[in-house]
């Protein structure tokens, strides 16, 4: 027997409106339960997060922390465990009690090569009321023994394999010069290659030496 259009359009909103009360909650309730589990979830995530705040150091205090390590001009030398060439030890502040050039330089330096010669001369122009220092920046021992008697200087020589005197003198580049007074305090510093002449100049406007 055929159904009649009526009775098959009950048929269809009855299934329609089945579908519609299928679903246990409206939008609203939808809304609400999604807004829950959004709470929840930053919940755990600011939780997770302020714990991991307490073991976690300020990015200010860390640059702070690392910046006060670094001596510059009107600072005393750190104190710092030398390794010279020569196999002898000792520290940075020995220096103190007489003024010091201290020369940091390379092997892989065509600057450093250059100036090095130059370097010698003041050294035994000014020798002995100026000490000089030469530390030789992340090169093998072998080619830093090379690098000294290519260039000929005589004066004592470390090693700093890791840059870590460098960086801690404030040096970011090579070659790199600094005066000390005989206090052990910096008083002047010279980023790149120096001649003889300006070095001099260098050290008696310093006021490290009196001339």
């Amino acid at each position: 027997m055929t159904e009649s259009p009526a009775h098959q359009d009950q048929d269809n909103n009855g299934s329609q409106r089945s579908g519609r009360r299928s679903l246990p909650f409206g939008p609203l309730g939808l809304l609400i339960v999604t807004f829950i589990a959004l709470a929840g979830a930053f919940g755990v995530a600011w939780l997770f997060l302020d714990a991991n705040t307490e073991d976690t150091p300020d990015a200010r205090t860390v640059f702070d922390e690392e910046s006060s390590g670094i001596a510059g001009i009107g600072d005393p030398l750190p104190s710092i465990e030398l390794d010279y060439i020569d196999g002898d030890t000792a520290n940075l502040r020995d220096l103190q009690g007489t003024p010091t050039v201290i020369n940091f330089w390379a092997s892989t330096c065509p600057p450093c090569l250059a100036e090095m010669p130059d370097l010698e001369q003041v050294s035994q122009d000014l020798s002995p009321e100026v000490q000089f220092l030469g530390v030789d920046v992340q090169d093998t021992e072998e080619d830093g023994r090379k690098m000294i008697e290519r260039t000929g200087v005589t004066y004592p020589n470390a090693r700093d394999p890791q840059a870590e005197i460098m960086s801690a003198l404030g040096g970011t580049a090579l070659p790199r010069t600094i005066l000390v007074n005989s206090e052990g305090v910096i008083v002047e510093s010279h980023n790149g290659a120096i001649t003889a002449e300006d070095l001099t100049d260098l050290i008696n406007d310093s006021g490290m030496v009196s001339r």
